[in-house]
């Protein structure tokens, strides 16, 4: 960091990037590794960790190559870091990746947990963007679940057009995004959609016709029970 070129400049001279102005200024004020406290000299020298943006010795690094991006086919770029961090992202990549691969259907809160810890550390590109993805669906299949759940009986069919609306809107928000519901989820949906209407129109037709009701007789009681056994 200290030597110079024939006209007497210093790698600090020469540059103009702030950034890289910075890690060179922290770079002559690092006199020993991070890890094992040995002193930089001429043959010692340092290995600066991305992640950590701290210096190490060649003993207490590594360099690996990555991706740059999630649709990246080579790993191109080569990345050091301390072997301290290293480690930690290996251990997060491989709770993540075994929280995708032993993944059920209904478990959003295992790749939630696992996508959480990885907040701030540099885990690999494509499995985040694989974990991304999954999270999405899950999240998205969770709230259709839950709605469903929540919204299977109406006490005022009046309120059922409104619930197969918002349902419907839960779909289309979730392909939206590019989101691959599940079939059996989607068949779900339309199930749901296709009994709250039929039990609409039968609960509107009965109340109407109880409305006209003025006398009883034989056949107005015949159809208020035909009407009550489709519902059934």
């Amino acid at each position: 960091m200290d030597m110079q070129n024939a006209r007497g400049h210093s790698p600090l001279d020469l540059t103009t990037e702030p950034e890289t102005k910075a890690i060179i200024l922290k770079a002559t004020k690092t006199k020993a590794c991070e890890t094992c406290k040995s002193k930089f000299d001429f043959k010692n020298i340092r290995y600066y960790c991305e992640s950590s943006r701290k210096f190490f010795c060649k003993n207490c690094s590594t360099t690996t190559w990555v991706y740059e991006h999630h649709e990246a086919e080579d790993k191109e770029r080569p990345v050091c870091r301390s072997k301290a961090v290293a480690k930690i992202i290996s251990d997060h990549e491989r709770e993540l990746a075994q929280a995708i691969e032993t993944i059920n259907p209904d478990d959003f809160e295992i790749v939630d947990k696992a996508l959480r810890k990885c907040d701030g550390i540099d885990i690999d590109v494509k499995l985040r963007h694989q974990a991304d993805i999954l999270h999405l669906k899950l999240n998205h299949e969770l709230k259709i679940k839950m709605f469903l759940m929540q919204n299977n009986h109406h006490d005022d069919y009046k309120e059922i057009r409104k619930d197969e609306k918002r349902i419907n809107e839960m779909v289309e928000e979730a392909q939206g995004l590019d989101v691959d519901l599940d079939a059996d989820l989607l068949m779900m949906v339309n199930e749901y959609c296709s009994r709250i209407i039929t039990e609409r129109n039968l609960r509107k037709q009965r109340d109407l016709f109880l409305d006209s009701i003025t006398s009883w007789d034989d056949s107005k009681v015949s159809r208020l029970q035909n009407l009550t056994d489709i519902a059934v």
